[in-house]
């Protein structure tokens, strides 16, 4: 009989597959290109079904999942302003004054991660990728404290219902608290992302748990967010006519990201913790000892 020789095979150079399950959640925000606004404290989750390949200490990972953004932001002082005349016939600027003016948006993502990686020996990992993300849901919401006041050519300062000056008779209202809701359509974000943590050391066959904090910086593709704008011809907005019914029911509250003071450099960043857990699929074929004549 002869016997064939066979070749050791290490198995650590063979690649393994797994498909993983993984859940973040953390802190989000829009980074505002003008000082005026003001990012308020959002939050955010996510979720994704991936495949990743581990060969060696390097490690690639592709998927699909969906993400929440809850942002908000904040103008101290908003003025939109309407050449006007007064119940006089006078020459007026009739001044709708927020302050502040703020927004908040809801937001629910379909997207699609790729990312490359560096594992630690069976302790950390790195992580640096990208994802792209498209919009399925956007709604906002804008509240404000609102005022109306009226400048004149003469006049020093403008007038306006304050205190005890009442001049509510003359088409000027105090300081009131008011709110629009509507949906809006959301572009495309492209987001480079960084995550780094540990393995938790868990005793289950074929199961790995991987905990990381996560960065993700996205840049919004193509325009500005298409949100509704406030179209005042279709509103009566004149001292003359308007009175504090017709404020209270026709006010249309544009968003802030609507103003005139964002540009299309609005960025958006969410930072937080993910949980993944990894299931090893992969098929191994056990080595033939085998002999032939």
């Amino acid at each position: 009989m002869a016997v064939l020789p066979l070749q050791a095979q290490n198995s650590a150079n063979r690649p393994t597959h797994y498909l993983a399950l993984q859940l973040g959640g953390g802190e989000a925000n829009n980074i505002m290109p003008h000082s005026d606004i003001k990012p308020d404290a959002g939050a955010a989750g996510n979720v994704a079904f991936l495949y990743e390949m581990h060969k060696g200490s390097f490690l690639f990972g592709l998927g699909v999942g969906a993400q929440y953004q809850f942002t908000g932001e904040k103008l101290d002082t908003y003025t939109e302003s309407f050449a006007r005349v007064d119940r006089s016939g006078e020459p007026v600027q009739y001044e709708y004054v927020y302050s502040p003016l703020n927004g908040r948006e809801h937001d629910v993502r379909i997207t699609v991660p790729v990312y490359f990686g560096l594992e630690w020996g069976s302790v950390g990992y790195t992580i640096l990728g990208a994802k792209a993300s498209y919009s399925l849901v956007s709604s906002s919401r804008t509240t404000a404290d609102l005022l109306t006041q009226g400048v004149y050519a003469w006049g020093i300062e403008p007038i306006r219902t304050e205190g005890v000056n009442d001049c509510t008779p003359l088409g000027y209202y105090p300081k009131q608290g008011y709110a629009s809701d509507d949906t809006y359509e959301e572009c495309l974000w492209v987001a480079l992302s960084l995550e780094a943590g540990a393995y938790l050391p868990i005793n289950i066959n074929k199961v790995r748990m991987r905990i990381g904090a996560y960065a993700e910086y996205a840049f919004r593709i193509g325009s500005l967010p298409s949100l509704p704008i406030a179209d005042y011809s279709k509103v009566d907005v004149s001292p003359y006519t308007q009175n504090m019914v017709d404020l209270q029911q026709n006010l249309l509250l544009n968003p802030v990201l609507n103003s005139s003071l964002i540009s299309d450099r609005l960025h958006n960043m969410e930072v937080g913790i993910r949980w993944t857990v990894l299931f090893d699929v992969t098929h191994h074929t056990p080595p033939c000892h085998c002999m032939r004549d």
